[in-house]
């Protein structure tokens, strides 16, 4: 098995590359060729190592040396620079190369995830989620894979409730955001592309990605957004009312009660599926190898806003925030910066119905994915609040208003 793979930095690229060397462990025989970028002073290559040294999870840890091994090894993996989006996917040398060589997959993870919804974003979103993933449906036929594995979103349905099947497209839904747009553009590319060239498919359909749980360290992620960015808001917060005088060990210490209506549903949720299981479920659909299907990687029940939202306020240490139906009016100066930052991103999320993924074509693939019940959510928070919700790696070093 050889896969060209796009996105092995992403938070689910991560976690699904240790799978890929628990498999290969197993005899499968596992070839990558991972597509990426330097990132200032590190090579591409220099990245992937570093991660998976800092971020192996405690099962392996026995067998790290071997894991820096088969990575190292440019018989076993392959580094390749690209620019997803741009006008040139590979320069002459890089595109010379990768034409010499064969693959029996091609798995697209790599996509841009912004809710915002400014003109440069929304730009950013098309040439790079759909302009980016018709180079690597291009790059498929070059190459002449038979096998693509498209990574996309459960939210490609839009704001839509009840029962959705894995299958369900509608590009005239009313969509969140151009992420959810984009995502969906590229999926109908994908399928229109895969039945015109005889191309079998899987795409896979994760709800909002959180950190592991489980492979401990539990709780570990590097991408703080949607709900972490709550907490973040929070802190930031703290922060204003407090003119900008306390470290963030300071603020994480101290309680604060910031009265604040937010608009949200009492009656759903947010669905929540850790990274490592959604990357445990893509090894697993590859090595089963049912291909021409969409699957929902998702839990089987929301975490209700109700439950989630005062687990955030407890793990920045504040209360006050209080459940409205409409966005008020009379805001003061908090709830003004609330609405025009995460709230703006975060309410047409809080304030839709419940959707009920259907997961019913997942095959005989068994793993059980963790619940996010009270106590799983606090493992999320108590993870981000170790790392200081992503807004420093050391305590008093956050420029937290930046972040807004």
């Amino acid at each position: 098995m050889n896969i060209l793979m796009t996105g092995g930095t992403s938070l689910l690229g991560r976690n699904f590359l240790f799978e890929v060397f628990r498999a290969n462990e197993k005899g499968e025989d596992i070839k990558l060729s991972l597509l990426g970028r330097s990132s200032g002073t590190q090579t591409f290559k220099q990245r992937v190592m570093s991660f998976l040294s800092d971020e192996c999870p405690e099962s392996l840890q026995a067998s790290l040396p071997r894991i820096l091994d088969y990575f190292d090894d440019d018989e076993s993996v392959k580094y390749l620079e690209y620019n997803l989006g741009e006008s040139q996917l590979f320069d002459e040398s890089t595109k010379s190369r990768i034409m010499g060589m064969r693959f029996t997959h091609i798995l697209h993870v790599a996509s841009i995830t912004d809710f915002r919804s400014a003109r440069e974003v929304v730009e950013k979103l098309d040439r790079v989620n759909v302009g980016g993933t018709n180079q690597i449906l291009a790059l498929c036929k070059e190459l002449n894979v038979n096998k693509f594995i498209y990574v996309s979103s459960a939210y490609v349905c839009g704001d839509t409730q009840g029962e959705i099947s894995p299958d369900y497209v509608n590009l005239e839904a009313r969509f969140r955001n151009s992420y959810e747009q984009t995502k969906l553009q590229a999926e109908v590319n994908v399928r229109q592309f895969c039945k015109e060239n005889g191309v079998n498919y899987i795409i896979h359909r994760p709800s909002i990605v959180c950190g592991r749980l489980i492979e401990p360290v539990l709780g570990l992620t590097y991408k703080f957004d949607i709900f972490y960015s709550c907490a973040a808001f929070l802190l930031n917060a703290k922060k204003l009312i407090h003119d900008d005088q306390l470290s963030m060990e300071e603020l994480l210490r101290i309680h604060m009660d910031i009265p604040m209506r937010v608009q949200y549903s009492e009656d759903s949720g947010l669905n929540i599926v850790p990274a490592d299981y959604v990357a445990k479920v893509m090894m697993s659909t590859i090595l089963e190898d049912g291909y021409n299907r969409s699957l929902h990687l998702v839990n089987d029940e929301e975490t209700p806003h109700s439950l989630y939202i005062p687990l955030v306020e407890k793990a920045v240490n504040t209360t006050g925030v209080m459940c409205v139906e409409e966005e008020p009016k009379d805001k003061d100066i908090i709830e003004k910066m609330y609405y025009r930052s995460v709230g703006k991103i975060f309410t047409p999320y809080i304030t839709s119905r419940s959707m009920f993924f259907d997961k019913s074509n997942m095959g005989s693939t068994q793993l059980e994915c963790p619940k996010i019940d009270e106590k799983k959510f606090n493992i999320l928070m108590e993870y981000a609040r170790s790392r200081n919700f992503g807004l420093s790696k050391i305590p008093g070093e956050a420029d937290i208003m930046s972040q807004w």
